[in-house]
């Protein structure tokens, strides 16, 4: 949870366990962090923690140039603690870790403020530039060295092509890559910006910026299963990739007891080969995709890719029981309907009394 001090630096948190110890990381834009482990009272108890004191911390100033000494705005600069490598979201999410973060201004410049005594290790990355790891430096009695320059370097591209098996180009693909050692599913992936493109209108892309000989690609196309490379060796000819259609289910959700709709979520299972996440749409969000009046939105439902393979898929909706569909088969680029009738859950009620009547 994550909550903000109002203007006398008051707060609250809200919807904890009771008597269960939570740890509270305080921070201040320019003060360091404060770590308690607190531990709430009772159910309904409100704990007051009294007046916590933040200590002003230092800035760690620099500037961000590439290999010709030219300013680069926009760039994301993290640091952190001790020696540990670190990279995606762990630099540049969230209260709940020891990460300072900052981008560079027009000339390049930044400040990273509210650091304490200790080593520092550094990470700066900008769109089409080569990450840059800092080996470190070194706070003590809250001084910090003079103006870093940190400079970026340009690294590999990667140029490839989208096509169906028709040969036509593919425009909108999104294509994530990462590192080999990197799943490009994981968040660590999945939350750097340079490494992810859409394809153009010609069906083609460009990542730069690559600092390693080997990647991990994945693409995906509504419409279309997804594809993913892995341990691709980086060369300088242009990549080519077929994506094949998928088929899709459609239809709509209704209570078994008086037609209604209602709003389902759908699991799978039994599936094999590609495109391992279910893509759900419903509501209007299907209508649209389907190319129906909005006004009939009410209980669609759409499934894309789905691959030429037998299926089994669970409908679930709150206050109704499941209902399993076993060994569907959808073939690449077809359009299957079935609507589904979910019985509503029996239950039962009644009131609990102590022998005397209390």
């Amino acid at each position: 949870r994550e909550v903000e001090g109002d203007v006398e630096g008051r707060f609250r948190v809200a919807g904890l366990r009771p008597q269960r110890p939570h740890r509270l990381r305080l921070r201040g834009t320019e003060h360091q962090d404060l770590v308690l482990t607190v531990a709430p009272g009772a159910a309904g108890e409100a704990r007051d923690l009294g007046d916590l004191i933040l200590d002003l911390g230092t800035a760690l100033r620099g500037r961000v140039v590439d290999e010709k000494g030219r300013a680069i705005a926009g760039a994301r600069i993290a640091a952190w603690r001790g020696d540990e490598t670190r990279t995606g979201p762990a630099l540049l999410r969230g209260v709940m870790n020891d990460v300072r973060a900052a981008r560079s201004d027009d000339a390049g410049r930044f400040a990273l403020k509210g650091l304490g005594d200790g080593r520092w290790r550094l990470r700066a990355e900008a769109k089409g530039l080569t990450p840059l790891l800092h080996g470190g430096v070194t706070i003590e009695g809250g001084r910090a060295p003079q103006e870093l320059e940190l400079v970026l370097e340009r690294g590999r591209a990667l140029v490839g092509l989208v096509v169906d098996t028709d040969g036509n180009p593919l425009a909108g693909a999104r294509v994530r890559v990462a590192p080999a050692w990197v799943d490009p599913d994981s968040a660590d992936a999945t939350t750097i910006e340079q490494n992810q493109v859409l394809s153009d209108a010609d069906g083609r892309f460009r990542v730069e910026g690559l600092a390693t000989d080997a990647v991990n690609l994945q693409l995906r196309r509504s419409g279309f299963l997804g594809e993913d490379l892995i341990d691709h060796a980086l060369g300088d000819d242009e990549l080519r990739i077929t994506l094949r259609r998928s088929g899709l289910v459609w239809g709509r959700a209704t209570s078994s007891l008086d037609g209604e709709p209602v709003r389902v979520e759908i699991e799978r299972a039994g599936m094999t080969g590609r495109g391992r996440r279910l893509s759900l749409r419903r509501d209007a969000d299907a209508a649209r995709a389907l190319g129906r009046d909005e006004a009939d939105a009410r209980g669609l439902y759409l499934i894309e890719g789905l691959e030429a393979a037998r299926v089994t898929l669970v409908f679930r909706a709150e206050g109704h029981g499941a209902l399993r569909h076993d060994h569907l088969a959808v073939a690449p680029g077809e359009r299957l309907r079935l609507d589904v009738a979910l019985v509503p859950e029996a239950r039962i009620a009644g009131r609990v009394l102590a022998a005397n009547g209390e």
